[in-house]
């Protein structure tokens, strides 16, 4: 293995992962005090997490859109 490709054993954390459901989500947020109108977005309900890992760095990176 080159110093530039990911460990074998990391792979299996790397991907995109979207939010199928969740309980009482709107609940939670509520009482951290997130606006009712804001939790109406697509994006806030079911977020899209990246995960992946930079080799070059050796640090992991997590994106949410």
């Amino acid at each position: 293995m080159s110093s530039l490709e990911v460990p074998e054993a990391y792979k299996i954390f790397l991907g995109t992962f979207r939010l199928e459901e969740s309980t009482h989500f709107e609940e939670f947020m509520s009482k951290l005090g997130v606006s009712p109108f804001w939790l109406l977005s697509d994006g806030v309900n079911k977020p899209v997490t990246v995960i992946s890992y930079l080799v070059q760095l050796g640090q992991w990176k997590m994106e949410t859109r």
